[in-house]
């Protein structure tokens, strides 16, 4: 039997296009020395959100960390849960637990693999929930848009925060273009 070889690492061929451009950006960061805070992230976070049709953007690190701080900022940590899909990324999950909180996974839908679809109310969410619960984050897998229409209002009835990771869709549309994907 031949092994099928499929390329994991494609960094040079992904970048070459943008080769010399790139190179200029870290010249310039490297010559100012601002590594962080710069100008390279403020034209950054004016890009991104005019890309994903936002108001505002802040640069992080990570998606780790800007879910971190959205948990944070809304006070949720220890003794907390957060429902976050079965399978997603681990950064998802160790946003959660760096927050102080518990992740509690629920199952996506086999054909979607986003939480709630096709329908809020038939899948493993509604039994998810307790007391503890204090938001969902619900993740835009494989470029496929989370449900959002029917998730915020849900998660608002129940009393939790809805939260979308979009690392995996950064400014993608429902088909109809009506849901942005933020993290």
């Amino acid at each position: 039997m031949t092994a099928l070889l499929v390329p994991f690492d494609t960094l040079p061929q992904a970048i070459a296009e943008l080769r010399e451009e790139l190179d200029e950006a870290l010249r310039r960061v490297l010559d100012r020395g601002k590594l962080a805070r710069g100008p390279e992230l403020a034209a950054f976070e004016a890009d991104f959100a005019e890309h994903c049709h936002a108001a505002h953007c802040v640069g992080v690190g990570s998606g780790m960390d800007a879910l971190q701080l959205i948990l944070r900022a809304y006070g949720i940590g220890p003794g907390d849960e957060v429902l976050v899909p079965a399978h997603a990324f681990v950064a998802t999950w160790l946003a959660v637990t760096h927050a102080g909180a518990s992740p509690v996974p629920v199952e996506v839908d086999a054909r979607t693999y986003c939480i709630g679809v096709p329908s809020v109310r038939d899948t493993g969410i509604v039994d998810a929930i307790t007391p503890r619960t204090k938001a969902v984050i619900c993740a835009d897998m494989y470029g496929r848009k989370v449900p959002a229409r029917q998730l915020a209002p849900f998660c608002k009835e129940n009393g939790v925060l809805f939260i979308v990771d979009a690392s995996q869709a950064h400014g993608a549309r429902a088909v109809d273009g009506t849901e942005r994907g933020l993290t």
